[in-house]
């Protein structure tokens, strides 16, 4: 958030910290369903790698997000459509109305991460629920810092994209993000399920 919040007050100026928070928050409150799955999750998880049923991890996985999924896409939607009319709840007063355009237009960007979001948020909770909670940790800050913020670094001042760089860094930065923890989560369930097909 430092990182972020410093490339845009340098491309683009301190406004544009007021339209990255505003929307940020939004965004938050639409990922509260993945956060409540995933919290579910690292407990199915852990009951399944307990009793040593590892083809069960994959199960809980998948099913975990195919239904993040669905909830993110209708959720991305509603925001991608009503974005103008959800940026005037952050601009209702005089001396904000001048930010709606920018506001909607970040709400459209950032709308798209909304998808991808449940394939890394659940692939974590598979860690935590094994007790590699360490290595959700390691993942999470590999994709703060190797993905977000080089990408928006990338965009926003390498490229010069300014502002609306930093916000497709941010997408894709996490988007990538997601991938390696789906992608990793994906090798450690195969190793266990190994295991427990071939056990020694």
């Amino acid at each position: 958030s430092i990182i972020i919040n410093a490339i845009l007050v340098m491309v683009a100026g301190t406004d544009a910290v007021a339209v990255y928070t505003s929307g940020w928050r939004l965004l938050m409150f639409a990922v509260i369903p993945d956060i409540a799955i995933a919290t579910t999750l690292i407990s199915v998880i852990g009951a399944a790698f307990g009793a040593r049923k590892y083809g069960n991890l994959s199960i809980a996985q998948g099913y975990a997000i195919r239904l993040g999924i669905m909830i993110a896409g209708t959720m991305a939607a509603i925001i991608f459509i009503f974005a103008p009319e959800i940026a005037l709840l952050f601009t209702y007063s005089e001396s904000t109305a001048y930010l709606t355009p920018r506001i909607a237009s970040f709400l459209r960007v950032i709308s798209l991460l909304l998808v991808f979001i449940p394939a890394g948020m659940m692939s974590l909770s598979v860690f935590q629920g094994t007790g590699r909670g360490f290595t959700s940790l390691i993942i999470n800050i590999f994709r703060s810092l190797a993905f977000v913020a080089v990408f928006v670094v990338l965009f926003g001042i390498v490229l010069g994209y300014g502002e609306t760089g930093v916000w497709f860094g941010i997408v894709l930065g996490n988007i990538l993000g997601s991938m390696v923890a789906y992608l990793w989560a994906g090798v450690y369930i195969r190793r266990l399920t190994a295991l427990e097909e071939y056990p020694s």
